[in-house]
């Protein structure tokens, strides 16, 4: 599974850790990021740039953007390991890592746009928003109809 950190991601980390920018300015997240689900021709790690657009061969198609059917950008607390949040990271084989609550997409309809590739984390909650961080591809294609459910349990780890 590939796992990319886009240049948007890159803009957060340098920004938060140099910058000491205020929440919600040049890339820094405010209290909550979003995990979201979508496709990109390639997968995640063909484009370093990525925008998110309709056309997979262009950019990061997000699912539901024409039509949700119960898809929403799923909300992960950045409250360093209070309720709903990423807790803070640990040593595993020599790099720090750390797994964000699991988060759980339910499908009341068949969404338009369709067939995620991959999933995402991303600065807010606006569908097909430009604000990317960072995402992997999933084990293989899903295509979601009434009475889906998906669950992401996302583990970041900095090699």
């Amino acid at each position: 599974m590939a796992y990319i950190l886009w240049n948007k991601g890159e803009q957060s980390l340098v920004n938060t850790w140099l910058g000491n920018f205020s929440a919600g300015v040049n890339g820094v997240p405010s209290s909550s990021v979003y995990v979201g689900m979508g496709s990109k021709s390639g997968g995640v790690g063909s484009d370093k740039t990525i925008g998110n657009g309709t056309s997979q061969s262009t950019s990061l198609a997000e699912i539901g953007q024409s039509s949700a059917a119960g898809y929403a950008r799923q909300a992960v607390n950045r409250n360093a390991g209070g309720a709903g949040g990423w807790p803070a990271s640990s040593l595993s084989s020599g790099s720090h890592q750390t797994t964000a609550p699991q988060v759980t997409f339910t499908f009341t309809g068949t969404p338009n746009l369709n067939g995620a590739t991959l999933w995402f984390v991303a600065l807010s909650g606006t569908i097909a928003t430009d604000d990317c961080l960072f995402g992997a591809d999933l084990a293989a294609t899903r295509n979601f109809s009434n009475g889906d459910t998906e669950r992401i349990t996302i583990t970041y780890r900095q090699t």
